[in-house]
């Protein structure tokens, strides 16, 4: 069962990783402060909201890479891996160079 290891896994790093906890706090706190989300009610059901996207989204990402796993040779996974790492950097040196 590799699949339900590996959801397990992204569940126990999403919940120990400061930059989720922070994102989520930044966001629910945003909405209370901006008055968009007003009382107990709506406070819990954006957070019960915002635990299922993210099961579901972890849910997804591990049945995807399982399946592609299989499908795709170890060679090929690595050199996605550099492609979408050259993406990323990209991406930041964007952000860096638009924010000046």
């Amino acid at each position: 069962m590799v699949f339900i290891q590996g959801f397990i896994y992204g569940i126990k790093m999403t919940l120990t990783n400061p930059l989720t906890i922070l994102f989520w706090s930044g966001t629910l706190g945003s909405l209370i402060t901006s008055g968009k989300l007003t009382g107990i009610a709506g406070s819990f059901l954006f957070s019960v909201g915002c635990i299922l996207s993210t099961v579901y989204f972890l849910l997804a990402a591990s049945i995807a890479g399982n399946s592609l796993t299989g499908i795709l040779s170890t060679k090929l996974l690595k050199k996605l891996d550099y492609v979408v790492g050259a993406f990323l950097i990209y991406y930041s040196l964007q952000m860096l160079v638009n924010s000046k």
